[in-house]
């Protein structure tokens, strides 16, 4: 009987603690609604919170199989065309950033036979680790017979002789031409075919 009480006198402790718990609970509830949230963003574990930050601050790269996906347009019969291409392996893991500073490059210098084609400008239009896509825009120019040269802010800039309309801006620093070829340039070289100027842009171009 006496163990009886015991037991009761135990069980009647457990539950008024249990009571006054829970009423606690309630009240720190109602006078401060938001510390549960408080505290529930405080446990996130710190490896989340940092995996989360390196996220953010880390760019997308590209991939070895990024689609290289290239949208011409000629500036002169409105023609556009696409065509997909594999990625130059140079671009492979370059960000936004380093792609765009390739392709200013690439519009600065351009290989002769985009010359030819008579590129006017290229840029970036999407980036993505799946796929990038990259405008340019061509102008066909006439076939002039003859050509002007002439230094501009130590470049060689071209000029259709009997027009003197702008046939082309090259990116050759004058600076670097033998002084011959300088010389004769800068007193203005006229009467330059179409072939002395291919051969001339070649040249500058291997060197």
């Amino acid at each position: 009987m006496r163990r009886l009480k015991r037991i009761s006198f135990f069980l009647y402790s457990c539950l008024l603690f249990a009571v006054g718990f829970y009423g606690h609970y309630k009240i720190e509830q109602w006078f401060y609604p938001g510390r549960q949230t408080i505290i529930s963003q405080n446990e996130i574990p710190f490896s989340q919170m940092q995996s989360a930050t390196q996220a953010v601050s880390v760019p997308d790269r590209l991939r070895a199989d990024t689609k290289l996906v290239v949208k011409n347009t000629d500036q002169v019969s409105r023609r556009q065309t696409e065509e997909i291409k594999s990625l130059p392996l140079r671009l492979i893991g370059c960000s936004r950033k380093e792609v765009e500073d390739e392709i200013r490059h690439y519009q600065d210098a351009p290989p002769l036979t985009e010359l030819q084609q008579g590129l006017l400008r290229m840029e970036l239009v999407s980036f993505s680790p799946q796929q990038i896509v990259v405008s340019k825009t061509y102008r066909k120019l006439q076939q002039a017979e003859a050509f002007f040269l002439q230094i501009e802010e130590n470049r060689v800039i071209v000029y259709e002789e009997d027009s003197r309309v702008l046939y082309l801006q090259t990116a050759i620093d004058a600076r670097t031409l033998p002084s011959g070829v300088r010389r004769q340039i800068l007193n203005g070289w006229h009467g330059v075919s179409k072939a002395e100027l291919e051969k001339f842009l070649v040249s500058q171009t291997e060197t």
